[in-house]
């Protein structure tokens, strides 16, 4: 009987062939020798290895599904092993091609905004995967995969609205407004509203710059952008009425295939020297609770003779500024007509509402504020 005297091992680079040669011999006779070639048959002994505990991998946002990202195997060092592979995906983002080829293919479309990154997990087993069997060894990795932000939106003029739609993102933006003295120059920057004019490179992760040009609405040279900052400047006065529009493009400037353009509204005024002012700085009124809607605001409880408010603007000898126009909040129960009388909008109930109303010059927006209190009488009750 032929026995191991050690452990043998067939992966083993020392392992020497195993030849073994035996003699037989008798007293006096030359002996005969056997060779005899031992066989070392391989068994599952050893787990199958990745080259790294972890891989980093990158794919642009976008890229179709079934996009290759890579290729990670691993090795067992047992002799005729097949390696069977499995790929954990937290929202099946990623898939191998096949359990015996593990190149990691895109499952799905991915955006940069919404997924930046994906862990994944990679498994090797030297056993089929769902088979029960004995000795069975596994291996895992971590694969951190970037989603790459590419170039595919536009620059966003600033503030916007984002709006998601099937995924895409845009932003929207109603344009600027300012105004501008008739037959006056400017110094520095115009004002904007909201403002100041700029925008932002749409994949924010990139941070492209942006070159700005006023492309409509600048016939006569009134005005000129800065190219770097899109701050707007006045080049000589406005000499004709308003309102201008004047359309801007913001565009990268490594690449003007990726342009937005905004239009930016400026107001032509005449110069004043005063804003209107109310007559008093506050009025008050009274209105029974069973007036219905419509009803008018009266200067007392005796009287029905309604309030009027009323304003002047010292930059007319009379006092009288035809372009004026009368405000209360939007959300109040009362309204002003051109006249300055008040009426209500519904249905008032017993109390006092004190409310800020405005005077405004519509030629130039000038305005001024005036505080109003309406006491809201209750029904008296005549008994007989």
């Amino acid at each position: 009987m032929l026995v191991a005297v050690k452990i043998l091992d067939r992966e083993s680079p020392k392992q020497p062939d195993l030849l073994v040669k035996i003699e037989c011999r008798k007293d006096g006779e030359i002996p005969d020798t056997l060779r005899v070639f031992v066989v070392l048959r391989d068994i599952n002994d050893n787990p199958p290895v990745f080259a790294q505990s972890q891989y980093n991998l990158e794919v642009d946002e976008l890229s179709k599904v079934d996009t290759s990202i890579g290729k990670i195997e691993a090795t067992d060092i047992d002799f005729d092993t097949r390696l069977y592979y499995f790929l954990q995906s937290p929202e099946d983002e990623f898939r191998l091609k096949s359990k015996f080829e593990p190149v990691i293919l895109t499952n799905k479309i991915l955006y940069h905004d919404t997924t930046p990154e994906v862990t994944l997990t990679l498994f090797a087993q030297d056993t089929a995967l769902k088979t029960p069997q004995s000795p069975s060894h596994t291996a895992s990795t971590t694969i951190k995969v970037t989603v790459v932000d590419i170039n595919n939106r536009p620059p966003w003029f600033q503030p916007c609205t984002e709006i998601n739609v099937n995924s895409a993102l845009f932003c929207l933006n109603s344009g600027y407004e300012g105004t501008v003295n008739l037959n006056e120059q400017v110094t520095g920057a115009l004002p904007l509203e909201p403002g100041p004019l700029y925008a932002i490179d749409g994949d924010k992760d990139r941070n492209d710059p942006i070159t700005y040009e006023i492309i409509g609405g600048n016939e006569n040279g009134f005005f000129l952008i800065n190219t770097e900052t899109g701050s707007i400047t006045m080049q000589k006065p406005v000499n004709v009425a308003g309102p201008i529009i004047l359309s801007v493009m913001g565009y990268e400037t490594l690449n003007s295939d990726r342009f937005a353009t905004i239009s930016v509204t400026l107001k032509v005024v005449k110069k004043s020297s005063h804003p209107p002012e109310f007559t008093q700085p506050s009025y008050e009124g009274f209105i029974s609770e069973d007036a219905g809607m419509g009803s008018l605001v009266l200067q007392s409880k005796t009287t029905n003779k309604p309030l009027q408010v009323q304003a002047t603007d010292a930059d007319f000898g009379n006092g009288i500024n035809p372009d004026i126009t009368f405000e209360v909040p939007k959300d109040s129960d009362f309204r002003i007509t051109q006249e300055g009388f008040i009426i209500t909008t519904r249905v008032v109930s017993t109390g006092n509402i004190t409310l800020q109303i405005r005077v405004i010059d519509t030629t130039n927006d000038e305005s001024s504020t005036a505080s109003l209190s309406v006491a809201i009488t209750p029904v008296e009750i005549q008994r007989e």
